[in-house]
């Protein structure tokens, strides 16, 4: 397959041989870095290309690299909108609060998700905790109003409204 690839001049059949390489060595020979080369190479040659993308993600995750994961995940948010943006946009956030020790960026990231999606209660929880961390009451108050607003358990809205003494 390798030397198939060096020989493909059309875009298109180099691609799909790419991509078999990245995943044979990504799954099957245990490979990561070697399959990471062949992503590398498909986003080089289209940036766009969105099956390069997730593997690059998976490789990155599965490696625990923390920053270039970031990287990309930042990259692919800022090409997509709507809730694909935000599920990646939470992603992000995740990964600054988990493993970044980043609640800054976290914050950025639940706060867009908020302006894409105001009635996503897992962001709005994550981003209630920030506020509540950084003593931002102000902005927790409004969050957890939102929140509240979004529930349907009764108890769950006490306890959030009383949680800020609202």
């Amino acid at each position: 397959l390798v030397e198939l690839e060096r020989r493909a001049g059309d875009p298109e059949p180099r691609r799909s041989l790419r991509l078999e390489l990245a995943r044979l060595d990504e799954t099957v020979r245990g490979k990561p870095e070697d399959a990471e080369v062949w992503f590398k190479r498909m986003v080089k040659a289209d940036p766009e290309d969105v099956e390069a993308r997730e593997g690059l993600r998976r490789v990155y995750r599965r490696a625990q690299r923390w920053n270039e994961l970031l990287a990309i995940l930042t990259e692919d948010s800022a090409r997509l909108e709507g809730m694909a943006r935000a599920d990646l946009l939470y992603e992000i956030a995740r990964l600054s609060i988990d493993h970044l020790d980043d609640p800054g960026r976290a914050r950025v990231a639940l706060e867009e998700i908020r302006t894409i999606q105001p009635d996503r209660p897992m962001a709005l929880r994550e981003l209630l905790a920030l506020y509540e961390a950084a003593a931002s009451w102000e902005e927790a108050a409004i969050t957890a109003r939102a929140l509240a607003g979004l529930s349907s358990d009764p108890r769950e809205k006490l306890l959030l409204l009383h949680r800020l003494g609202l």
